[in-house]
């Protein structure tokens, strides 16, 4: 229990049940179990990602996408620490600059070792999750006096100034955004999934009717009923393009990592109707379309009729396709 008292000079203090060590011990183990919650997901997504594919020891791993996408992921946490303006920073920055150092020196490692079977590839990326985060876990207990000692007020005292209490918070304050900024295993599964399916070619030569890897592609159909009501049919599912190997399975993948189409990073094409003027719109996010296609008035009046926007949203069977 905490008491909060203005003295007669004006100056806030609390009086706390608890020393500020303690509080400082359980912010410092707190953080370090975000840290290695966030080891869990990368290693819990990309597993996964790994048992959906079900990879043949012969396919060969064209996507070190797998690992690149980790370490993106990796990377993206420790902006979140540079970027946090409380007392962790510096420890937090310490901890993860361990674990991106032991994340490269594995990816240099299974580059040499010359694996290019893709289940292989990733058994190697896991083995260097779980150092990475040992690692980090060392260099992050090892911080624990530093951070004990950054604390500006006494640490065995149940008497905590205001500016120390805001210090304490600061400290709370940058656990919990570095919680909430790590993806859970599903969205690291979604993210490596999409990173896998987008290898930047088409399937074919755009004359062959070759369409971009990474997309996602759906064509309705609309009319209106004799009692004026529009009908949207068409596709019963989105048809993810892809040139990756196992485009069935990838996409599956992605169905399984996400609720809705909308959730996903990759871009998705709509078409309604049929032949050259038929209206095209492009997102990512439904609520920032872009109209394409000959007539793009006619896309972009398709696109404001719910019906056709609810309808393609609605559809959340994903097929893969290699052509």
């Amino acid at each position: 229990m905490e008491i909060t008292f203005e003295d007669d000079e004006g100056v806030h203090f609390t009086t706390s049940a608890s020393t500020p060590d303690a509080r400082l011990t359980r912010i410092h183990t707190s953080m370090g179990q975000a840290l290695s919650g966030m080891y869990r997901s990368l290693d819990r997504g990309l597993l996964l990602f790994k048992n959906r594919m079900d990879f043949s020891s012969e396919q060969e791993a064209e996507a070190r996408l797998a690992a690149a996408m980790g370490k993106a992921l990796m990377k993206s946490l420790l902006d979140v620490a540079l970027d946090a303006t409380g007392p962790m920073k510096p420890y937090l920055k310490a901890a993860m600059d361990v674990g991106m150092a032991a994340w490269d020196e594995g990816e240099r490692a299974s580059t040499a070792s010359g694996d290019a079977q893709i289940a292989a590839f990733i058994g190697r990326v896991i083995d260097g999750i779980d150092r990475a985060d040992r690692l980090t876990m060392e260099a992050h207990a090892e911080g624990l006096d530093g951070f004990l000692q950054a604390y500006p007020g006494s640490r065995t005292s149940t008497i905590i100034e205001a500016e120390e209490e805001a210090w304490l918070q600061r400290a709370d304050a940058d656990v919990r955004r570095f919680r909430q900024a790590t993806p859970d295993a599903q969205s690291v599964r979604q993210r490596i999934t999409e990173r896998f399916a987008d290898t930047g070619r088409l399937t074919a030569p755009i004359s062959q009717g070759g369409r971009q890897s990474g997309t996602l592609y759906l064509n309705l159909r609309a009319s209106r009923s004799r009692s004026g009501v529009l009908q949207v049919n068409g596709d019963s599912s989105w048809t993810l393009a892809t040139t990756a190997p196992r485009p069935d399975r990838i996409a599956q993948n992605l169905a399984d990592a996400i609720s809705s189409v909308a959730d996903t990073r990759l871009p998705k094409i709509l078409t309604i109707g049929s032949g050259m003027l038929r209206p095209t719109i492009w997102f990512v996010d439904p609520a920032r379309p872009q109209y394409r296609g000959h007539d793009e008035a006619a896309s972009r009046a398709a696109w404001s009729h719910p019906e056709i926007r609810e309808a393609a949203l609605a559809i959340t069977r994903i097929r893969g396709a290699s052509r």
